[in-house]
């Protein structure tokens, strides 16, 4: 927003304000005459935040430097002049919390035309062009204090002015020449035959002030700013009005801005005929009374003000109060402050004009430590949070376990050690420290699902305890457990209970959230898990985990009527395979090709089989490849499925051909042919 030097010169002392302003506003200590060229105009521009409407125009501005320095300031002064003359016209308001006041005036016998010089480079300083005497001296108001004005040539309204909101399919025909078509929610000012304007964003073609309007009418009003913003945006219209309606008016200066203008007009252009002021108020206007503590303005700014230089802010701000003599504050804000509302806004303007420069830095009260993490907690840590970012629930199982349920879940050859015995237990069932993770999710999943929790997602990262070669050891571990169904049943979704996809895809996320990559999925043949749904995590030729549907048998004893499946994870053996850092590849430029291709195959063959294959003879364009379908029928043979593989290829110089896509596909497919069926 732009404003000119010269209004405020105007309205604050003269010998004070160059260097005032220079010092406040630039906090380098260069004279404004020294910012803009020798014998230049001075100009500010300035770029303020959508709450702070009161300062969108040279008054509000001029308000906020006169706080800031605290110097005497003097308003321009604003008469209401007396009605000359009949010029009886009707005002209708049809809405009522949309329009809390709305006010216009008649004016007739007006000498229009150019606008004298002062007008015309005062507008040009603001950024804004010079059209006619009327239309300018709205403008000037606007930009002087902060209300918009709107002028119709009186002419072209019949019967009086309406206030309401448009009818569905109502068109408009705004300034900008463009026809709007209205809907139901769009206020406008319309007469009884035609629409006028947009309320609050843009006047329109008919009606409009030209050079021979000589009888006008003029509107102020204080229209909802959440109404004006959403018909602004929603037919792609920001005005200067619209900005400041928006951002929030002073309720209390609409009568004053319409007399402002009344005043211009009638110095610059005359005027032989002036109504009354018509004017129609649903909402009054009741001032914001908001209680400030002492107390809390000194611990928020860590200062130690008393009553007087508080209370002395507050009038710089043109806010009163009285003191309850203790603590509080009860303060009233100005008409024209729509951003102050709450104790903490209060607060907020005391630190301003105290200034944030002045408010005490402190040393911090602790230091950090010079000494760095473990390692081992780090990782813990990280697969804490990837693990609670997979939508799992934690749970804090006891490290001491009945021997009976560990025999019961676990072989001995399923043990990584033999069991630790406590020396002086409290009980048996507590008595051996656990050597897996696994026993206690599942005693807390019987736990729950006696007490009526039956779909269970959550995990434990703990130290699993045992005994090997004559050594006590400690291992980090990080277990799941999964069981009832996947959603919760709503209108659009079915329930539908987890399986073993479910767990392969929690380690697959844990491993990759982890940055570890190099792991593949092998059968197993785990005691506590069903023998045709389990993998064991492999790197290399080393365990990392195990992961599986508990075995139906073991179930049954323990008397849980639904499935399970858990995963266990060493993080001691994960540390090593962790990559600290990711490397990055930059986003693909060209268009990708994509081929899907179907082959028969036996059910012996892996995936994992498949997918060393295809990465063997992966042809240079091959971007990617996955598993898309895999299909099984009674005509196909008891031992045979159809699989059907997704291949997407990408040059990263340029878009591939067709022919050389097709080249490099057939080829793969020719070469997986052979070595598949031979």
């Amino acid at each position: 927003m732009r404003l000119p030097f010269s209004w405020i010169r105007l309205h604050l002392p003269a010998k004070e304000t160059p260097e005032i302003v220079a010092e406040k506003l630039t906090q380098l200590g260069i004279e404004v005459d020294k910012i803009h060229e020798e014998g230049g105009e001075k100009v500010f521009e300035i770029s303020l935040t959508p709450n702070l409407g009161h300062a969108w125009c040279m008054l509000g501005v001029t308000r906020e430097l006169k706080a800031l320095v605290d110097v005497p300031f003097t308003p321009p002064a604003i008469v209401s002049l007396p009605p000359k003359g009949d010029l009886p016209f009707e005002l209708s308001l049809k809405v009522r919390e949309d329009v809390p006041f709305y006010a216009a005036r008649r004016v007739s016998g007006l000498k229009n035309g150019e606008s004298p010089a002062w007008l015309k480079k005062t507008l040009e300083q603001c950024g804004l062009q010079s059209i006619n005497l009327i239309v300018d001296v709205m403008n000037y108001v606007m930009m002087e204090l902060g209300q918009p004005l709107h002028a119709f040539d009186a002419n072209y309204i019949k019967n009086g002015i309406d206030v309401r909101f448009a009818t569905k399919g109502e068109n408009f025909v705004a300034l900008d020449g463009k026809t709007y078509e209205l809907s139901p929610h769009h206020l406008i000012i319309a007469d009884q035959e035609k629409v006028l304007a947009l309320a609050g964003v843009i006047g329109g073609e008919v009606g409009s002030v030209s050079l021979g309007t000589t009888d006008i009418i003029i509107e102020a009003a204080h229209f909802n700013p959440s109404v004006v913003r959403k018909q602004a945006k929603e037919l792609g219209l920001s005005t200067e009005a619209s900005k400041r309606f928006e951002r929030g008016i002073d309720p209390q200066g609409v009568e004053n801005a319409l007399d402002r203008a009344v005043m211009l007009l009638e110095e610059i252009g005359g005027i032989k005929g002036l109504s009354e002021i018509v004017k129609i108020e649903h909402v009054p206007y009741r001032p914001k009374k908001i209680n400030c503590r002492l107390s809390r303005i000194e611990s928020i700014l860590g200062l130690n003000l008393g009553v007087e230089q508080v209370g002395d802010i507050f009038n710089r701000l043109d806010m009163t109060y009285s003191w309850d003599g203790k603590d509080t504050f009860l303060v009233t804000a100005p008409s024209f402050r729509n951003d102050v509302n709450e104790e903490i806004d209060l607060i907020e303007e005391v630190a301003k004009i105290f200034g944030l420069q002045n408010l005490p830095k402190r040393e911090a009260r602790f230091s950090l430590s010079t000494v760095p993490h473990a390692p081992i907690f780090l990782l813990e840590r990280e697969a804490r949070q990837n693990l609670l970012g997979l939508g799992l629930q934690e749970w804090m199982c006891c490290d001491l376990i009945d021997p009976k349920k560990l025999a019961l879940i676990l072989n001995k050859e399923e043990m990584p050690g033999e069991p630790i015995h406590v020396v002086n237990p409290s009980s048996v069932e507590l008595s051996v420290l656990r050597p897996s993770l696994l026993p206690g999710l599942m005693m807390c999943a019987l736990h729950n699902y006696d007490k009526g929790n039956h779909d269970l997602a959550s995990f434990e990262v703990g130290k699993i305890h045992f005994k090997r070669d004559e050594h006590m050891k400690e291992e980090l571990m990080a277990a799941v457990l999964l069981s009832g169904h996947r959603f919760e049943e709503n209108w659009s979704t079915t329930k539908e209970e987890v399986d073993f996809y479910d767990i392969k895809g929690i380690a697959e996320g844990l491993l990759s959230g982890m940055n570890v990559s190099e792991v593949t999925f092998k059968p197993h043949h785990h005691s506590l898990l069903h023998p045709g749904r389990q993998a064991a995590i492999m790197s290399g030729e080393r365990l990392l985990g195990v992961l599986g549907e508990v075995h139906p048998s073991l179930l049954r004893k323990l008397d849980y009527p639904q499935r399970m499946y858990v995963l266990e994870l060493s993080l001691h053996e994960l540390y090593p395979l962790q990559k600290l850092r990711a490397r990055m590849s930059p986003l693909p430029v060209f268009p990708s090709s994509t081929r899907d291709w179907t082959i028969t195959l036996d059910k012996g063959i892996s995936f994992e089989t498949m997918e060393k294959a295809i990465q063997r003879l992966r042809p240079p364009h091959l971007e990617s490849f996955d598993l898309k379908a895999i299909f099984v029928s009674d005509k196909l043979g008891a031992d045979k499925q159809n699989v059907t593989f997704h291949f997407v290829y990408r040059g990263k110089e340029e878009t591939l051909p067709q022919e050389v896509v097709d080249q490099e596909h057939n080829g793969l497919v020719d070469q997986l042919q052979k070595e598949w069926l031979g």
